[in-house]
């Protein structure tokens, strides 16, 4: 299947990772002001999760919702919806955090959601411009990687 072929290196995919590496680290900057790694990251499986978790939502909000969607609605609401899906599913950790801790972190979960609405349609770009889901998948990992080890 086309979808799952190899990845392609192209400069989209070139230009994302460059991205996500620099925000991670000016992200570490400004909240950590300087050098940090997480705490919570103690043996190499904890990155071998935080990859899986880029495969599965890759796999399903590109590689099935999105191109499920593009099969009965246009290009760009195939886009939106696929994106409105992930983001909704970033949501509910912020309510179980509201109902552990009695308080709504609203300002975390409206930033979640943009950074999840931008990303959704970076990746969206990113299988558009391959014609495969490894693209997304390996801007999504890194990305995750990046940003759990040096900024959360």
């Amino acid at each position: 299947d086309l979808l799952f072929s190899k990845p392609v290196w192209n400069r989209p995919l070139a230009t994302i990772l460059i991205i996500s590496v620099i925000l991670s680290f000016v992200g570490m900057l400004i909240i950590h002001g300087g050098l940090w790694l997480n705490p919570a990251i103690r043996n190499p499986l904890d990155i071998i999760v935080i990859c899986c978790v880029g495969f599965v939502e890759e796999t399903v909000f590109r590689g099935w919702g999105y191109n499920a969607l593009r099969g009965i609605v246009s290009e760009k609401k195939a886009v939106i919806l696929s994106t409105l899906f992930f983001v909704l599913l970033h949501s509910p950790a912020y309510f179980v955090r509201c109902y552990r801790l009695g308080a709504m972190d609203y300002d975390t979960w409206i930033i979640q959601s943009i950074s999840a609405t931008v990303w959704g349609i970076v990746f969206c770009w990113l299988l558009k411009k391959s014609k495969t889901i490894w693209n997304p998948i390996i801007a999504h990992v890194v990305y995750d990687v990046f940003v759990t080890v040096f900024v959360e």
